[in-house]
């Protein structure tokens, strides 16, 4: 008998070396190649994600004043990356996006790993819409719901848990004074 032919008892039965040398060549060449591209599409992507300032605001309830440490997105590239391939945030904070000109505004939680507080803020500071514990990764459109100057993302239930509602104001420095 030659080493291919040597009956090994398993799980499986008779194993033939031969195929299995085979099929671990094959394998080790699929697995060494999509390594490879996963390496180079995961240096690219970190390498292109947008960089965010941070800033504080603060919104008025009936409760009270509430304050936020806020990353702050002004750009389009920083815009379209948002939140996305975040695992957690910190109680405190989130993300506000602010637009040059006030628009109905459409997002959706596409790459979006954790669910968010959507705070949809006029041109005057005042809260237009809330959309609350919105899905992860669900590619449904949540819309303004009329024209916004920015939009606040928050950890989801922030909103519920600190009675923040529509109508509500939104202080930001350079932006809603």
């Amino acid at each position: 008998m030659t080493v291919a032919q040597v009956p090994v008892r398993g799980r499986l039965g008779v194993i033939d070396w031969a195929i299995m040398r085979r099929l671990n060549l094959a394998n080790f060449a699929a697995i060494f190649t999509t390594t490879l591209v996963l390496v180079g599409v995961m240096s690219h992507c970190a390498s292109a994600l947008e960089t965010f300032p941070t800033a504080s605001l603060a919104i008025a309830t009936q409760d009270g004043i509430h304050e936020f440490t806020v990353e702050v997105a002004t750009t389009s590239p920083q815009h379209a990356q948002g939140l996305m391939f975040r695992r957690k945030m910190a109680a405190g904070a989130g993300m506000v996006f602010v637009y040059q000109e006030v628009q109905r505004i459409s997002m959706w939680m596409k790459n979006t790993l954790i669910p968010l507080d959507m705070v949809f803020i006029g041109d005057s500071g005042k809260i237009i819409k809330i959309a609350e514990r919105t899905t992860p990764m669900s590619q449904e459109i949540i819309a303004s719901g009329g024209p916004v100057k920015s939009v606040l993302e928050l950890n989801g239930g922030t909103a519920s848990r600190l009675g923040i509602r529509p109508g509500d104001r939104v202080t930001f420095v350079g932006v809603f004074d």
